[in-house]
């Protein structure tokens, strides 16, 4: 057997590289008492390094980054600002106030609304939701209004839902769609837009084809053969715009394509890299356009600056990101629930602001942790001279 070690083992010192050698080969050390005494000054200073070197030449196998890595063209980030209407900002802060609203008396217990405390609240993931189609468009938003929250509602504050409904309703065409409209027609290159919601799939997909523009669409619903489809009509250069829910942000080739549209941003980073991995990779062949579409003085915007101000996250690899992620703090709950309960919990939009920059920070210290880390495993393993 032969032991594949990650580029950037987690706290990686003498005492790691025992762990990982007895994972694979369980017994080869000998003890982890005897491997101390033979083997270590302390936790980063090896001793007898010969024979240390031709133990471990036995089971490991070392690839430096310079060896492995491919060339890939770069990415181009580019930000659109989107300007609510003023009927759009009522809207967008209306629904804050009623998830933050609806989470207060739930969790105090002045409503009942049919949901069981979990683990999670379930009515914390429903608002989860509703705050983050908050962030892609009103007809999203106003879907799970209309069949998760008001039928489960009495009194005061089923009037204040329907109040919220009505108001939704009387946005047609969303600022940011029209924007979109706009970015696309500044261009004839093919491009990929992408929305979590299947509503605001629906939305884009309609009025694109009223403005002329072909377009195909991947989503959940569709079987695998329609889904093919979609993906042959765009490959073919017969639709000029791929509408794709997150399903089309996991095991999809299309490098043939260099724009990328992320029309709402999810919250959680991992997935940010997964629909830019569908065309920044091999066989890429020009840099990458990738958009973003933040919402001036709204979420969306506070949570584009925790992503890039202080790591910029959308300049970093998948295998980076993932080992970035867990070394931060509070990494048992996940990304998502932690900017919901951000925003359910604060007071108004300076609290919740100022809480995302602090993740910021986290991440940037996270990142500064694992590249200690990375320079100290680099260092040992060029100390015993593994691999060469």
């Amino acid at each position: 057997n032969t032991l594949l070690m990650s580029a950037t083992p987690i706290q990686n010192d003498m005492r790691e590289l025992f762990n990982l050698v007895n994972i694979l080969k369980p017994g080869f050390l000998k003890s982890r008492k005897k491997f101390r005494e033979q083997f270590i000054v302390n936790r980063y200073t090896p001793k007898n390094i010969e024979a240390l070197r031709d133990l471990l030449n036995k089971v490991m196998i070392r690839h430096r980054r310079s060896d492995t890595l491919v060339e890939l063209p770069r990415r181009v980030i580019r930000n659109v600002e989107i300007e609510l209407t003023e009927i759009e900002r009522n809207f967008h802060n209306g629904v804050i106030d009623f998830c933050r609203d609806t989470y207060k008396k739930y969790m105090e217990g002045d409503i009942q609304i049919g949901w069981d405390k979990t683990r999670v609240h379930l009515i914390v993931l429903i608002l989860l939701s509703l705050l983050k189609q908050n962030c892609s468009s009103p007809q999203a938003s106003l879907s799970t209004l209309r069949t998760k929250m008001f039928p489960r509602l009495d009194g005061v504050d089923k009037k204040n839902c329907l109040d919220l409904i009505q108001l939704g309703e009387r946005i047609t065409a969303p600022s940011k769609a029209i924007e979109l409209l706009k970015l696309l027609k500044q261009s004839d290159e093919q491009a990929i837009v992408y929305s979590e919601y299947r509503v605001t799939i629906d939305l884009l997909s309609e009025l694109l084809e009223e403005h002329d523009f072909t377009v195909t669409t991947y989503h959940g619903r569709l079987s695998s053969r329609e889904k093919q489809q979609s993906i042959e009509r765009f490959k073919n250069k017969e639709a000029q715009v791929f509408i794709s829910s997150e399903s089309g942000g996991q095991g999809l080739n299309l490098q043939f394509c260099h724009r990328l549209i992320n029309f709402d941003l999810p919250w959680n980073p991992m997935r940010i890299e997964q629909r830019i991995g569908r065309v920044h990779r091999f066989g890429q062949v020009n840099d990458v356009e990738i958009y973003t579409m933040p919402t001036k003085g709204a979420i969306d915007e506070y949570l584009l600056y925790t992503l890039t101000s202080k790591v910029n996250l959308f300049e970093v690899v998948i295998g980076e990101l993932d080992t970035i992620l867990s070394y931060m703090k509070n990494n048992d709950e996940s990304f998502e629930l932690r900017i919901g309960k951000i925003i359910l919990e604060s007071k108004n939009s300076a609290e919740v602001e100022e809480q995302l920059r602090s993740i910021s920070d986290e991440f940037l210290t996270a990142k500064q942790e694992l590249d200690q880390d990375v320079d100290q495993a680099t260092k040992i393993l060029n100390t015993i001279g593994v691999g060469t």
